[in-house]
């Protein structure tokens, strides 16, 4: 799950946590090791099943191809950082289409404006 703000995925967390789902958060201020210590985890513990990641995180030099699912809680209007942030979970030699990736726009909001003019934030 991405996320541009740390404050929306402290919200993120605590809905997992009252529900009991065992999640890694890894954010812009998390060292190079963690971060790496982190998705290694993620990759092989079948009890965590979320990664909560802010997006300048997420973006560069991060190898997240162990997830299945994106979910990226709120546009980016440097689509060059999405999509660099998914590129992140796709990885070398998986198939594109193999990644679901959602991706959440507020109705009655300028994103939504700015979605329908563009037609996509693809």
């Amino acid at each position: 799950m991405y996320s541009c703000w740390s404050l929306t995925l402290d919200l993120v967390a605590t809905h997992l946590e009252r529900d009991g789902v065992a999640y890694n958060r890894i954010h812009n201020t998390t060292a190079p090791a963690e971060r790496r210590r982190l998705v290694e985890r993620f990759a092989v513990d079948p009890q965590t099943s979320v990664l909560l990641v802010t997006i300048g995180a997420g973006a560069f030099r991060l190898d997240l191809s162990c997830a299945r699912c994106v979910f990226i809680l709120e546009p980016q209007w440097s689509l060059v950082v999405e999509r660099e942030a998914v590129a992140r979970v796709v990885g070398l030699g998986k198939a594109p289409e193999s990644v679901k990736v959602v991706k959440y726009v507020v109705k009655g909001t300028v994103e939504e404006s700015w979605v329908e003019r563009r037609g996509s934030w693809e």
